[in-house]
């Protein structure tokens, strides 16, 4: 199989900008799509689109893969990005993901993954026609959040609510790690063709998460309770139906899910050594990483 050398990039986040640096850093010429043009380094270029089928069809020529880093809003979005890439002849997709259970067949009830869900089986049944090819990337939570954000620990109110014993095992990965992992992956076609690649830096707990708390910032005292992480789950589950449109409620949804011990959140099967991703040790989240709960106090 050729290789791949020329990527369209979709997307201008935090994570389509760790991407955009790791697949130049790789060697791939990328074009970063929008619906307005954007500054972007040495080796890319800029390309405003209008998200028409005809349109895209035409400026994806040439292209040898995509890259969604597309947010949720724009996610059943992809659809017309895949119609118009196999319009193209764009031989390979990786959708936006990036996510903990997304592709986990138990997961196709919880109603915030399945806009996602509906990609996913969109993308493999062009797949199986032999349209287009997809990578799909599984990274669980981002590293960010879970440490700048109060997500598992809520440092600035000092407070910790444990689901159940608060030990459900879950992989995760940064934002730059995420990047890394993509770029890697492309450069691997063969070996990442029409499948999932589980990629992760660190594994993480609610207790872990604790310790390290408890080990950075001594003087801290913390107020922790303890709820049953299937109730938890079941409450927030009504919550996020009632209001899909409260970011505080999804996100409830997701932590939920994600310490609920129901799911597939720790990777056993990785996939670093294929795509070029290390994995973090615990001295590196103690200085690399803790220090963003320090915001949080």
């Amino acid at each position: 199989m050729s290789p791949i050398k020329k990527v369209a990039l979709f997307g201008k986040g935090n994570v389509g900008s760790a991407t955009l640096e790791h697949l130049l850093k790789a060697g791939f010429q990328v074009t970063v799509f929008g619906r307005s043009k954007h500054e972007v380094p040495p080796g890319a270029i800029s390309v405003q689109v209008d998200y028409s089928l005809d349109t895209l069809s035409e400026a994806l020529k040439g292209h040898d893969a995509i890259v969604s880093t597309v947010g949720p809003a724009a996610v059943l979005a992809q659809k017309t990005i895949i119609d118009a890439a196999i319009i193209a002849g764009v031989r390979r997709f990786i959708p936006s993901e990036f996510s903990s259970v997304n592709t986990d067949p138990k997961a196709r009830d919880i109603p915030t993954f399945q806009l996602f869900i509906e990609i996913q089986d969109y993308l493999k049944a062009k797949a199986e026609t032999g349209d287009i090819e997809f990578t799909i990337f599984a990274t669980g939570p981002f590293l960010e959040y879970v440490f700048g954000s109060p997500l598992f620990i809520d440092l600035e109110r000092r407070v910790v609510q444990l689901h159940d014993k608060g030990d459900v095992r879950i992989s995760a990965t940064s934002i730059a790690g995420i990047g890394k992992a993509i770029a890697g992956g492309l450069q691997k076609p063969d070996q990442t063709k029409n499948r999932v690649i589980h990629v992760h830096e660190t594994v993480i707990s609610q207790l872990k998460l604790l310790d390290l708390v408890k080990k950075a910032f001594p003087e801290v005292e913390l107020s922790i309770t303890s709820v049953n992480s299937f109730d938890a789950l079941d409450a927030a589950t009504a919550k996020f139906v009632q209001d899909p449109t409260d970011l505080i409620v999804a996100f409830e949804l997701i932590k939920a899910v994600m310490v609920s011990g129901k799911y597939y959140t720790e990777y056993l099967e990785l996939d670093n050594e294929l795509v070029g991703l290390p994995i973090l040790s615990d001295e590196d989240l103690e200085k690399d990483w803790v220090p963003l709960m320090a915001k949080k106090k």
